[in-house]
């Protein structure tokens, strides 16, 4: 049981750290306006509309690599797919509480809550099949 806790937040741990560092990336590639205070409700709400449309994909690549990095970690250390599920539901929780934090566009929430599982799931099976 403690195996399978810690490859969960392992999982979650690896998965959400790949969603960092591949965000970074994102955001030295479209960096935001010089004093923008993210702070600032009205400030985000005014920049998401000034976002292009390929910084979205670059963070919806980061969401789907994380989710995929956390499941293939979980199963790896829990060895069981149920692993990666939760995994991914935990990043998908992650996931909807920005949503609801930050205003995005509608097609960018569809597309994003519909990537963490299907991905976690992938990245499981990876490992999965590799024993």
């Amino acid at each position: 049981m403690l195996r399978r806790v810690l490859a969960v937040i392992a999982g979650v741990i690896g998965g959400s750290a790949v969603i960092w560092l591949l965000e970074m990336v994102g955001y030295m590639m479209f960096p935001g306006p010089e004093g923008m205070d993210t702070a600032d409700p009205e400030s985000m709400r005014l920049l998401m509309k000034e976002v292009p449309v390929a910084a979205f994909v670059v963070i919806l690549f980061a969401y789907a690599t994380g989710s995929f990095a956390g499941g293939w970690i979980a199963v790896a250390i829990g060895e069981k797919m149920r692993d990666a599920m939760i995994t991914g539901v935990v990043l998908l929780g992650f996931g909807i509480v920005n949503l609801m934090l930050v205003p995005h566009p509608l097609w960018f929430t569809l597309i994003s809550v519909l990537l963490y599982l299907p991905f976690a799931y992938l990245g499981g099976k990876a490992k999965w099949e590799k024993k």
